[in-house]
């Protein structure tokens, strides 16, 4: 998921904690009836001065989201702990 607009932290975690509590209240139903919760991480880059191609940009998201996961699920990570 690609978010623009934010220009701080706080904002931004609250856009993704809403997100991830819309997750929570929304598990998968499946045929049977059984439900299974959603879990996602979350990795954040921040575009900073320097100029990042696109790739570079989501390939630091990427590796930010990939430390979340491995500290358990539920967790947001950003690239250089901005």
């Amino acid at each position: 998921m690609l978010l623009y607009g934010y220009e701080n932290r706080e904002a931004l975690h609250e856009q993704i904690k809403s997100f991830f509590d819309t997750l929570d209240r929304h598990p998968i139903v499946l045929p049977d009836g059984e439900q299974l919760p959603i879990r996602i991480s979350a990795g954040v880059a921040w575009v900073e001065e320097e100029a990042y191609t696109f790739g570079e940009l989501v390939g630091r998201a990427d590796a930010a989201m990939y430390m979340a996961k491995n500290s358990g699920r539920g967790k947001v990570v950003e690239y250089g702990g901005r």
